[in-house]
Formats: C-alpha cells, sequence, structure tokens
C-alpha cells in the first residue's frame, strides 16, 4: 500500500512540475525587457484568444487569431487603446495612440504595404514593435493622423491633419469626440480595419441642435435633433448608401406614441402607457397594416407576452403567427433624446 501511495505522490509532483514548466512557457520577454505572462488559454476553436499581462502592470495585451484575420490590441492599465495591428487576407493596419499629459494627443492610422517582415509568432517582438515603434511615412501605403486640440475645460475643440490639412472645427457650443474604432469581424470572410471616428456634439441638448459623425474627416451621419417630438437621422449605410429616418413623437389620450418613418415610406409605430409598451405594428406608405405585435404585461411586470401578426396577402387579413414572452428588460423604454450618436 505504501508503494501505492508513493507512486501516486511521485505521479502528482511530476503533473506539478509539469504544470509549473507549462507556465514558465507562457511567459515572454520582450527585446525591450518587458515579460509579458499569458492569463488565458485560447479555445479550441477557430479563432483564438490569448491575453497578456505585463510585468509593471501598465499595460494589458490581446491577441486574436482567426481563419484568415488577427490582430493584437494594447491597452493601458485604465482600458484606453495605446496601439493595435489588425490583419486579414488584404492590407494588414496598424492604430496607434499618443498621450500627452495623460490625454490622447495624436491618434494615427498606418496601411502598411508590405508585412513580410512582421512575425506574428513572436508575441514579444509584436508588442514592442506595437508599443514603442515610430511612425516614419515612408514606411506605409498610407498615414490618417489626427492632432487633437482642447479648450481650458479639456474638451476637444480642433482636429486636424498636418499631412492631409484637414481638419474639423467644432462650432460654439459644441465639442469633438476622436478615437480610433475596430470595424469589421473575425472571421476571415469580412473586412477587418480600423477607423478614425470624429463626432461634432452639441453641450446643450437644446432643440434645435445637430450632431455630425465623421470617419476620418468624412461625414458619415447627422442627426438633426428639430424638436422634443421629432428627430431626423440620417447617414450613410454600409452599402455606401444615403438613408434617412425620421423619429417623431405624439402624446395622446394618456398613450405616447413613436414613429419611425424610413425612406420606403413605411412607418414603425409604437405605442406606450405609463412606461410600458403595449403594440409596434409596421404601416405600409398605403397604409395597410404589414405586421403588428401586441403587448401584455404580465402580472411581474418584468416579462410581456407578446402576440405577433403578419399580413396575409392571399385572405388579405392579420393572421396570427405565434405567441411568444420577452423581458420588459430588452426593451426599456423610448426616448428620442436617445437617438444619438453616443
Amino acid at each position: 500500500m505504501s508503494k501505492f501511495i508513493f507512486a501516486i505522490c511521485l505521479l502528482g509532483l511530476l503533473i506539478g512540475l509539469g504544470a509549473c514548466q507549462s507556465k514558465k512557457e507562457n511567459t515572454i520577454v520582450s527585446p525591450d525587457g518587458y515579460v509579458l505572462r499569458d492569463v488565458t488559454d485560447p479555445a479550441d476553436s477557430i479563432t483564438q484568444n490569448w491575453i497578456y499581462d505585463v510585468n509593471d502592470g501598465a499595460y494589458k495585451m490581446e491577441h486574436s487569431v482567426g481563419s484568415g484575420a488577427g490582430q493584437i490590441v494594447i491597452t493601458d492599465r485604465e482600458g484606453r487603446l495605446c496601439a493595435a495591428y489588425g490583419y486579414n487576407q488584404c492590407q494588414p493596419q496598424i492604430a496607434k495612440v499618443y498621450y500627452e499629459n495623460d490625454m490622447p494627443k495624436t491618434l494615427c492610422l498606418m496601411w502598411i504595404a508590405y508585412d513580410a517582415d512582421e512575425n506574428w509568432d513572436d508575441v514579444g517582438v509584436m508588442f514592442d514593435k506595437l508599443l514603442k515603434g515610430a511612425v516614419k511615412a515612408e514606411e506605409y501605403d498610407s498615414i490618417e493622423i489626427c492632432t487633437l486640440t482642447y479648450d481650458s475645460m479639456g474638451r476637444i475643440i480642433e482636429v486636424s491633419d498636418s499631412l492631409s490639412g484637414k481638419s474639423l472645427k467644432a462650432p460654439d457650443d459644441y465639442y469633438i469626440t476622436s478615437e480610433i474604432v475596430e470595424t469589421g469581424t473575425m472571421n476571415g470572410h469580412h473586412d477587418f480595419s480600423f477607423r478614425i471616428k470624429n463626432m461634432i456634439l452639441s453641450r446643450e441638448k437644446t432643440e434645435p441642435y445637430v450632431e455630425k459623425e465623421y470617419s476620418g474627416y468624412e461625414l458619415c451621419r447627422e442627426i438633426r435633433h428639430i424638436s422634443p417630438m421629432m428627430v431626423v437621422d440620417a447617414f450613410t449605410d454600409i452599402n455606401g448608401d444615403k438613408d434617412t429616418l425620421k423619429y417623431m413623437k405624439e402624446v395622446k389620450d394618456n398613450l405616447t406614441i413613436y414613429s419611425k418613418v424610413f425612406r420606403d415610406g413605411n412607418t414603425e409605430v409604437s405605442v406606450w402607457q405609463n412606461g410600458y409598451l403595449l403594440k409596434k405594428e409596421c404601416i405600409s406608405k398605403w397604409n395597410t397594416v404589414i405586421w403588428r405585435k401586441e403587448y401584455t404585461l404580465l402580472a411581474d411586470k418584468q416579462s410581456y407576452s407578446v402576440k405577433s401578426y403578419k399580413y396575409d396577402y392571399t385572405e388579405k387579413v392579420l393572421s396570427e403567427n405565434d405567441i411568444s414572452t420577452i423581458k420588459v428588460s430588452e426593451i426599456g423604454e423610448m426616448n428620442l433624446n436617445a437617438i444619438t450618436l453616443n
């Protein structure tokens, strides 16, 4: 029996030593001396994710690899973006944020002409390249730079690019938010990229006012808050086509009615009472009901029972489609003021 117990203990010791060895293998020292410790194991799937803590706690790095696409994202201890690298079958891209006095001062996007020198297997080298690498225009196909100017209250009032000469200035009573955001997906079938998003927002939400969103310096969305009862949202969709939605509010007979008018003339209407949804329906430009959902608040006031109807073109009537249940929290409360760029 003692030999058996000894064998079990020896086996446990070997397993423990193996685990320690495995842990050491997940510790990487970059050329600049940063120690990166892998704190997660990648999932056994097409998409794999590794998260690394840095020895001084100043940074965190996430490395994700998908089918033909990947990214490395470095953030500081506050979760702010410092640098990122994204690639797919097409042109890879680097995003960098330079901070001054603890505020972002310069945002850079760089499209790399050729990535043969980039070694994705050497995480430590990539960490140093992204964090410490200098921006040299001659090394890239193209560069987009946003330099931020602040007022005395710490609000961005101007965004400019010295290379292209483009700039955005906030009008009086407005300010700018500027950030690098990720677009695309990690499945290798869609374009993977970053973009600089600039938004001009009103300091005082008093109608009428306009909020604008830019992809870099190109206007892609404009929300016009015409009155407390009407908002018009004009934007460019994913196909590059311009579209417009009009939101309206009406209060009548103890009911609050919200309407969303589409460009094709169809209107989606929702009817509310005391903060709870009673009905949603889509009405065609010919004033016929395309579909309808009726909501009945359950006794616990935490869920709705929902009856769905769809227009039967053969019988020319609304036919009951199905009955389901949905939580009140999943719907929330309609509010025109919530239709903003934030």
